[in-house]
């Protein structure tokens, strides 16, 4: 669970998203009200990390052997396998399945305002969020360092309140800053 004031600079989120990412957390409960009233919040995927916790353990045996303990996998979806491969690094596979992909990158903007690709629409204007999204594979999101928790929090509520009123599924991948800065010095951009 993530409990923060909503008037929290979107950064510091970032950064502890990052951290409990990196632990292979792969859910957030987003809060922004009291964390006694449990009807207020939003359970989504975790973006990424550029770090993370090894997959296995290591145990000592009764013979004092130490025993590799690799946890069971199951097979991933392409659209968690490239943002794995994203967090990873591993450029050249990204921009190999992005020219087999429709995406788009959303910017979470201040004002409730997203920006979809070069088009900037009011959070209000639903139908064309949905008509600017309908057709894609996937999208990615960014969020600019100036965005606060509440804004964020109001625009991912919007995206997954027209996901479940119009019953469509497009995966996202949320960018995280870290990863956005590095993008920017490899000059990797998601235009399609």
């Amino acid at each position: 669970m993530l409990l923060a004031d909503k008037k929290t600079n979107y950064s510091t989120i970032d950064k502890v998203k990052s951290e409990i990412s990196s632990a292979k957390v792969s859910t957030i409960f987003y809060r922004t009200n009291s964390v006694h009233n449990i009807t207020s919040g939003l359970g989504l995927k975790n973006q990424g990390s550029l770090s993370y916790i090894k997959n296995s353990i290591k145990e000592t045996n009764k013979k004092d052997e130490v025993v590799v303990i690799n946890f069971p996998g199951i097979r991933e979806h392409p659209i968690k396998v490239l943002e794995n491969k994203l967090y990873a690094k591993n450029f050249e596979y990204v921009k190999s399945k992005l020219k087999e992909l429709k995406y788009k990158k959303v910017e979470f903007l201040n004002g409730k305002k997203l920006k979809i690709g070069d088009n900037k629409v009011k959070l209000s204007n639903t139908e064309k969020i949905y008509d600017l999204m309908k057709d894609l594979d996937l999208y990615f999101i960014i969020t600019k360092s100036k965005l606060n928790y509440g804004e964020y929090f109001k625009s991912i509520s919007t995206i997954i309140n027209i996901h479940r009123d119009k019953k469509i599924d497009i995966p996202f991948i949320e960018i995280s800053g870290e990863l956005q800065d590095l993008l920017n010095s490899k000059e990797i951009d998601f235009k399609n």
